[in-house]
């Protein structure tokens, strides 16, 4: 350090000069700077509190000196408060997603939206999002309602927190049964084609064995099939309020699809002009049961009919690709699980006919043999 008097260098922290004798005056020590804030206040609660008006920040704490610190950490911008979401419930909550991507989302999908905001989850739905007990809400619908309905409404309020950018929170979910739909196989659908013949319901049945879903089919007019080919273009869905309506889009990319009649009946009785008219779901579905019941057959629907093409695909021994080309499968799940099942059946005959085969051809040599010796 330098000797303010005599301008000699002397030793650092050196009380008096050593050339001049002169007392060296110390730095002073600048006032240590104190991040100020409110002093707490007791709650009823017993809690204190802190209010910083500038930060626009609440502080609680359990005591007055953890509520201070705290505020002079928020203060001091060590310490960040996470503001809670504003209030709303579950029901806003989907009711908002419904709204804004209703022009993309499925008419059917709409309606079936609608129809679960009014039935799932009742007790919950006028509740704030953050302070609903998911878990107590997915275990007391499912003493209520099937498993299948419990994932579709969990779906719908996964897809609407995801929407609002909220945290969807993690809970166990009840297991869903494996369902099967019944079909028809290659033998059940020469019975099934005859016994329908001339019937109300034959037209929409033979289009279904083509592999269309119920949606396409209405969807149809006298001009989509030409030339042999079925043109398989928009749908028939009920909107919101359950009323028939036609979209242009169809159920994915691929439902959008030319077939070729392989039905030589359906070219008989399809109309070359005017207007076609379809049975309603209930009479169709009904007159199908009859007809499965009056046959032996397994009672299927519409539905089940689309399964049976796949099924007979199976047995012409399609590959899945071209049976999921045809029928407009995008997720080739459904085909896979049909193909799945009856390759077991016929791995199981297949069993039975080495076994036949064994059986006869080793008994019959060992009793030729046993007869010659005698």
């Amino acid at each position: 350090m330098i000797c303010r008097y005599c301008s000699m260098e002397v030793a650092d922290g050196s009380i008096f000069c050593s050339f001049c004798g002169e007392r060296l005056a110390r730095k002073k020590k600048g006032k240590k700077e104190e991040i100020k804030v409110p002093k707490p206040r007791q709650l009823k609660s017993g809690a204190w509190n802190i209010e910083l008006r500038k930060e626009g920040e609440s502080i609680t704490e359990a005591t007055a000196e953890a509520c201070t610190a705290r505020a002079r950490a928020v203060r001091a911008g060590f310490l960040k408060i996470e503001k809670a979401p504003p209030k709303q419930s579950l029901k806003s909550v989907i009711r908002k997603y419904i709204d804004d991507n209703e022009p993309v989302l499925a008419v059917d999908t709409v309606r079936s939206y609608e129809s679960m905001i009014k039935s799932r989850f009742k007790a919950y739905m006028d509740m704030d999002i953050s302070s609903i007990p998911w878990q107590e809400m997915i275990s007391a619908e499912s003493k209520e309602k099937a498993p299948k309905t419990v994932l579709n409404g969990w779906r719908m309020v996964t897809a609407a927190l995801n929407y609002a950018e909220l945290p969807v929170p993690k809970v166990n979910l009840p297991q869903k049964a494996q369902e099967e739909t019944e079909w028809l196989d290659y033998e059940q659908i020469q019975i099934f084609i005859k016994a329908i013949r001339d019937k109300s319901c034959e037209r929409a049945c033979l289009l279904a064995l083509h592999s269309l879903r119920i949606s396409e089919i209405r969807a149809l007019e006298p001009g989509s099939i030409r030339n042999g080919v079925i043109r398989v273009r928009g749908a028939v869905v009920p909107d919101k309020s359950g009323k028939l309506v036609y979209k242009q889009t169809n159920k994915n990319d691929p439902s959008r699809r030319d077939i070729q009649v392989m039905i030589p009946r359906l070219l008989e009785i399809w109309p070359t002009s005017g207007e076609i008219k379809f049975q309603a779901a209930s009479p169709l579905r009904r007159q199908i049961e009859r007809i499965c019941e009056k046959n032996d057959l397994p009672i299927i629907t519409i539905h089940g009919l689309r399964h049976s093409f796949a099924s007979l695909a199976y047995h012409l021994r399609w590959d899945e690709m071209t049976t999921c080309a045809v029928g407009g499968w995008g997720d080739p799940t459904c085909v896979h699980r049909i193909y799945t099942h009856l390759s077991k059946l016929d791995k199981n005959d297949n069993i039975e006919k080495m076994k036949q085969f064994y059986n006869s051809e080793f008994t019959n040599g060992i009793t030729n043999e046993n007869q010659k010796c005698q």
